[in-house]
């Protein structure tokens, strides 16, 4: 008779162990389709210029790469105490600044 208790109790702790996998398997199978479906957000299509499919996650580079230029000044500013060079700089190089991280922008979103 303890042989059969001991395999039961062992059956039961397996069968328990199977049921904790299994809530696992589930809990992981909808954490995917939530990723999927904030994929899919980032993925959508905004527009479309002859073959190139213009997508959020393109806009999203950009203003990252804008932001980050504006950010990068400041904190260059800040840093190198230059603040006359700042106020002396004229506005078209502040213009060719943003026009040049807009196409380092664009390449990487083409290279994507």
């Amino acid at each position: 008779m303890p042989v059969k208790k001991k395999r039961s109790t062992q059956l039961n702790r397996i069968e328990r162990k199977l049921g904790t996998i299994k809530q696992e398997e589930d809990r992981i199978l909808v954490e995917e389709k939530k990723v999927e479906r904030e994929e899919e957000k980032v993925e959508k299509i905004l527009f479309k210029i002859g073959n190139f499919e213009f997508k959020r996650k393109h806009i999203m580079e950009l203003i990252r790469g804008t932001a980050g230029a504006f950010f990068g000044v400041g904190i260059g500013r800040n840093l190198l105490n230059l603040q006359d060079l700042a106020a002396k700089l004229p506005w078209w190089n502040v213009t060719g600044i943003l026009l040049f991280v807009l196409f380092v922008s664009g390449l990487l979103i083409l290279q994507k």
